[in-house]
């Protein structure tokens, strides 16, 4: 075949492999073990047979498979050594079509040809606190303000879920160091003057939007599902701040 190309060139070729992507498939594993990625509590473990994990098969829009396979794989061995518990089954259910849900409604007008598509950040997050590791920046703020300041306004990196430890703070903080500049000019100082207006603004922002959601007159446009999950999350924060 010949192709064409936008700079009115052609060339042929003899062979032309479309990279569409893969199925995901295990024929090696018994077949009562085998289940749809989707169907999987927290897209890692089988629901009926829980000690079969799946590391590393979600993808982020953004960020790296690696990275997230690193969190799951802190989480998957907590559990197995029985650090941390699991939800009973039909809890488990229950959060899978949650999850499922949520997720579709994420990417609604993106793509959805990939059924485990999540973003890195909230994904990763979410496994943090079920694995007990997700960072503690108001603790590290009272102790070291110097240490804080860099641990959130670092690039993202999965140090982070050691930062609870104190032990790994000269590991991590030598890994913080290698994004930072060589020398500090005014567009670095701006950007983080700017970063700490927004850490600052953005709880006011959220609270303001939330207070806007679902009102005729409002430029924020949220759906039914996303209000219901908005609502549900406030609940359970403040029944963690009134009864724990």
């Amino acid at each position: 075949p010949i192709l064409y190309f936008d700079d009115g060139s052609k060339q042929k070729f003899d062979i032309i492999i479309l990279c569409t992507g893969y199925e995901v498939n295990f024929p090696f594993i018994n077949e009562k073990y085998r289940t749809e990625l989707t169907k999987n509590y927290k897209f890692i473990l089988n629901n009926e047979y829980p000690s079969l994990a799946y590391i590393g098969f979600v993808r982020p829009v953004l960020g790296s498979i690696p990275a997230i396979a690193e969190i799951q794989s802190v989480y998957v061995g907590k559990l197995f050594s029985k650090k941390i518990s699991l939800e009973n089954s039909l809890a488990r259910i229950k959060t899978i079509k949650e999850d499922n849900k949520f997720w579709k409604n994420y990417f609604k007008n993106t793509s959805g040809r990939i059924d485990t598509l999540v973003n890195m950040y909230i994904y990763s997050e979410g496994i943090a606190k079920l694995s007990g590791v997700s960072p503690n920046y108001k603790k590290l703020l009272f102790k070291s303000p110097l240490k804080w300041w860099k641990a959130i306004t670092c690039p993202y990196n999965t140090s982070r879920y050691l930062i609870n430890d104190e032990k790994y703070h000269d590991l991590i903080f030598k890994n913080i160091r290698e994004y930072e500049p060589h020398y500090y000019n005014a567009n670095f100082i701006f950007t983080y003057i700017l970063y700490f207006i927004f850490y600052i603004v953005r709880p006011i922002y959220k609270f303001v939007r939330s207070f806007l959601i679902g009102r005729d007159n409002s430029i924020i446009q949220i759906d039914s599902y996303e209000k219901k999950y908005q609502l549900m999350t406030f609940l359970k924060k403040l029944s963690n701040v009134l009864f724990i």
